[in-house]
């Protein structure tokens, strides 16, 4: 049984798979990437990190839209002085994380 255990995580691990501990809040987990963030492949890892830490960290639509309205325009800015095409994803992430309940949550 032990050794089922250990290959089944050994599995896991290799997939990409993660097994969040029991106390882990699931619901702060959102999936952002290249589909719904815009200049996602302009940033760094380091950038990209620190947007997913911002996102999860918002609690209303409102600051949400803002950070997302600031965030759009520093990587527009960027796209221009790189020559580079500027798309917005047609993806609401703000009203995706609403829906998921991420956003103007109750306390």
């Amino acid at each position: 049984m032990k050794r089922r255990c250990i290959v089944l995580m050994l599995a896991l691990a290799l997939s990409g798979t993660s097994v969040a501990p029991a106390h882990a809040d699931p619901g702060r987990r959102f999936p952002f990437g290249k589909d719904n963030v815009a200049g996602w492949r302009m940033m760094s890892s380091a950038e990209r990190a620190e947007y997913h830490r911002t996102m999860t960290g918002l609690k209303t639509m409102a600051e949400c839209r803002t950070f997302i309205e600031e965030h759009e325009a520093r990587m527009e800015q960027r796209a221009r002085e790189r020559g580079a095409a500027f798309v917005v994803p047609t993806t609401d992430v703000c009203a995706q994380m609403k829906a998921r309940g991420l956003l103007d949550r109750p306390e």
